[in-house]
């Protein structure tokens, strides 16, 4: 058996184990005992239950979507201030036309 035949011969087992643990696997030639000892390592990884790390992955999302809401509300507030600045032309109808730079002086 060629090193690709083993390798869909151990992927076709490894679906058989993930449908049905308790699957019958028969020992794959040349190396009968490393097979059997990687199809064993493959069982117990089926079997273990992974569910508190997705615990963390559900806090991490909490957390990111939090920093973000935060980072959304800071970027809308600092629109907020943008908008509401004057430009030069309002800021000279603020000053009563008294603007020397532009050659405005207030009338007497």
């Amino acid at each position: 058996m060629n090193e690709l035949e083993l390798a869909k011969r151990f992927s076709k087992d490894i679906d058989n184990i993930l449908q049905d643990d308790k699957e019958e696997i028969t020992p794959a030639e040349p190396d009968q005992e490393g097979y059997m000892e990687s199809i064993e390592l493959a069982r117990r990884l089926a079997a273990m239950d992974f569910s508190g790390e997705c615990r963390i992955e559900s806090d991490l999302r909490r957390r990111l979507l939090g920093i973000i809401s935060v980072s959304e509300k800071k970027q809308r507030a600092e629109a907020k201030i943008e908008s509401s600045e004057l430009d030069d032309y309002e800021l000279d109808n603020v000053a009563g036309g008294i603007n020397p730079h532009r050659g405005c002086t207030p009338e007497e």
